[in-house]
């Protein structure tokens, strides 16, 4: 497993949020929900933070420490 460094929210996804009013990740255009993933791939350089495995757009998820099917007001809370 990897720490991995957030860093801060992209400009474009706080403001597709505000402006669009989203509060859930499903709720994003599917090219937004395709740019965020190719963005937090790149955060994590693109490993994946339990294996240390390459990851690409296509094989990989966005994963939570809790789950959104529990808390899904936290699916667009980018830390």
């Amino acid at each position: 497993m990897i720490k991995i460094t957030k860093k801060n929210p992209p400009k474009w996804y706080t403001s597709v949020l505000k402006e669009q009013k989203v509060e859930r990740y499903k709720q994003l255009y599917s090219k937004r929900r395709r740019q965020l993933r190719e963005e937090l791939i790149e955060e994590q350089h693109k490993l994946c933070a339990y294996c240390c495995g390459k990851i690409n757009i296509d094989y990989s998820i966005i994963e939570h420490i809790k789950p959104q099917s529990l808390y899904p007001e936290l699916s667009t809370d980018y830390r």
